[in-house]
């Protein structure tokens, strides 16, 4: 018999997935770009087997990084718990270097 911890991470997994909205989705450009391509060279078959290649592709990349999400999430709170203030630091530190670099950057675009 399966664990009850494995059918729940299951389906905490299939939960997340499910929980996007299709009604918000926007073509991708590089998609429709290949599409209109392939349909102007008259293999427009060619085209939909790119698009299946991405969206597979999407999907195999989303359920890894939701099933990660659920398998660690309770090393990850004990973690946040045991270092969260100097994580909390780190991060505010990356945030406003990142800031900065990226300011810096704009106005050598700009002013340059």
């Amino acid at each position: 018999p399966v664990p009850a911890l494995a059918w729940e991470t299951v389906r905490d997994v299939f939960a997340h997935l499910f929980a996007m909205s299709p009604v918000h989705t926007i073509p991708c450009p590089l998609t429709l770009f290949v599409m209109a391509f392939a349909i102007a060279r008259g293999v427009p078959w060619a085209g939909l087997v790119f698009a299946a290649a991405m969206m597979a592709g999407v999907a195999i990349t989303l359920g890894i990084v939701v099933l990660l999400a659920v398998l660690f999430r309770s090393g990850s709170v004990a973690m946040l718990e045991r270092f969260g203030s100097s994580a909390a630091g780190v991060a505010a530190f990356l945030e406003i270097g990142t800031g900065l670099i990226l300011v810096g950057a704009a106005l050598h675009q700009a002013f340059g």
